[in-house]
């Protein structure tokens, strides 16, 4: 049997959706598993919630933050976005600026930008650079290794259906 990657099940999501929104939220939903399963960031993050299931949102609607990440050695929280675009879109510094204001909230301590598309424009680039806050940026390749394709089969099962939204 050969091993599922990463780039298997995003292709698989861009062929069972017709709607970017429910690419969007497949994604995000496909993210928050891996941080919560994946054995790396499983160690840096204790806790692990979509935006909407984390406890100290408030009444707070969407902001731009996708995932918020609890670190485990600090108790402190990182902003997640994740950006579902083809791989030959180049990521605008309008892709992320609502993501970069919602990061400025004081509840946050650092942030991650999770993107299909290794291409940046240098405006987004520029965006990043000298923050008061580490904003990583995860890429897909990133996340495409031997040890995180026998996971992924753990993630993909773990999904809901996109019928069964809460």
């Amino acid at each position: 049997m050969s091993q599922i990657t990463i780039h298997d099940i995003l292709a698989q999501f861009r062929d069972e959706e017709l709607h970017n929104r429910h690419l969007g939220d497949r994604f995000e939903r496909l993210m928050c598993r891996y941080l919560e399963l994946d054995p790396i960031f499983a160690d840096q993050f204790s806790n692990v919630w979509m935006w909407n299931e984390w406890p100290h949102k408030g009444k707070v609607g969407d902001i731009g933050i996708d995932i918020v990440a609890e670190e485990r050695a600090t108790r402190e929280f990182c902003g997640i976005q994740c950006k579902f675009y083809l791989p030959e879109h180049t990521l605008s510094k309008d892709d992320i600026d609502s993501y970069l204001n919602a990061l400025g909230d004081k509840r946050f301590t650092s942030g991650i930008i999770v993107s299909i598309t290794d291409k940046w424009g240098s405006n987004a680039e520029k965006s990043l650079a000298n923050r008061d806050k580490p904003v990583r940026r995860l890429r897909v390749q990133d996340l495409d290794d031997t040890r995180v394709s026998l996971e992924t089969m753990k993630i993909v099962n773990a999904l809901p259906a996109l019928n069964e939204r809460k």
